[in-house]
């Protein structure tokens, strides 16, 4: 692959990572086995998976980003072991981890974890408030056996 082919790929991953994290990706999940998340993207689409296989016996993985296009044909595929010498950016010192970051940020995307995550505290906080208002009586509750209340009361009646 070229050197300017590899420069474009990285860029699209580069792309890919920062627009995932900003949650502007709509990512969802795809396949039962072999879990794969998809993002379609105009007419195109994006499919990002770990390809397992056995390098010297044991068990390796890559992260692998496929591009399609509108026919659903394969136009591209990078992996994080395929962008050459080209740095990744930031605090990363290998494609793996960064490309590894994506993956989860897509998977929390397409599971809904966010919005799962923050349900549960609402429910959490709904049960807490529930719990601590079912010691006070409801705003329609009266209790006729406060004398004071009567008294109230009987004054208003005058």
């Amino acid at each position: 692959m070229s050197d300017e082919r590899l420069h474009r790929l990285s860029k699209i991953v580069v792309l890919l990572h920062e627009k995932s994290r900003e949650g502007r990706v709509p990512w969802r999940l795809e396949g039962d086995e072999e879990k794969r998340l998809v993002a379609r993207l105009g007419a195109n689409s994006i499919r990002l998976e770990i390809a397992r296989y056995r390098k010297n016996g044991a068990p390796a993985s890559d992260i692998k980003v496929t591009f399609l296009n509108a026919d659903g044909d394969v136009t591209d595929v990078v992996r994080d072991t395929g962008l050459g010498e080209i740095p990744p950016p930031g605090k990363h010192f290998v494609w793996h981890s960064y490309m590894k970051e994506i993956l989860d940020v897509a998977e929390r995307q397409a599971l809904g974890s966010d919005r799962v995550l923050d349900e549960i505290v609402n429910d959490l906080m709904k049960d807490r408030s529930e719990d601590e208002a079912g010691d006070e009586p409801e705003s329609g509750d009266t209790d006729d056996t406060d004398p004071d209340k009567d008294a109230d009361a009987d004054e208003q009646a005058e």
